[in-house]
């Protein structure tokens, strides 16, 4: 499934996803990486998080 979230939708999210990193000892563009694959199976951004 193709997301309709653009680049400035995520952009909009970088402090969550920064805090989901800082919290999961990963990279911001490892999670927000991974979410991107999230919404592409449909999920909205409350499932994401």
């Amino acid at each position: 499934m193709v997301t309709s979230y653009s680049v400035k939708d995520m952009w909009a999210q970088y402090d969550q996803y920064a805090a989901m990193a800082n919290k999961l000892g990963q990279s911001t563009k490892s999670v927000v990486e991974a979410s991107a694959l999230y919404y592409q199976q449909g999920l909205k951004t409350n499932e994401v998080m």
